[in-house]
């Protein structure tokens, strides 16, 4: 099993909220901690196939559901105390393309910005570590009180 030392969880974050519509996908190597992605689209230095790389064994990374991003947002803005920002924000959640709408309506309040990428970041660090303990690459006493059951 791997630590958290091993594992850029940077690189994770970014796999985990990788969305695409062609043939791609992000890894892990188990072994090593590395992160990769791999695409038809798209020549890596290594020239592995997909097969190549699920021979390798590592493990792949997929996004995750837009759903529970959907649920981080409500969660931030519930935790707002300025009325005034918790109404354009649950408006902007709950119009037509609410990820992009919440990101520009959040342009017009610029602390209320940090401290969503602040929560955010929390967030998606809790779930990397989640996601690693659940597909066995890092044990769960590694990160104490970073892990929650479902």
């Amino acid at each position: 099993m791997l630590t958290l030392d091993n594992i850029d969880l940077d690189d994770l974050a970014m796999a985990l909220e990788f969305q695409t519509d062609y043939e791609s996908f992000w890894w892990l190597d188990p072994a090593t901690g590395e992160i990769g992605f791999w695409s038809e689209v798209v020549e890596d230095d290594t020239d592995e196939s997909a097969d190549d790389l699920d021979d390798r064994g590592v493990i792949r990374i997929d996004p995750t559901p837009s759903y529970e991003g959907f649920a981080e947002m409500e969660s931030f803005v519930a935790s707002l105390a300025d009325p005034g920002a918790v109404q354009r924000l649950r408006a902007a959640l709950q119009a037509r393309h609410p990820f992009r709408r919440f990101k520009d309506t959040l342009v017009d309040f610029p602390d209320l910005r940090q401290q969503w990428h602040t929560f955010h970041d929390h967030a998606m660090r809790l779930r990397c570590v989640q996601w690693l303990v659940e597909a066995g690459v890092v044990d769960s006493s590694a990160a104490p009180g970073q892990v929650h059951p479902h």
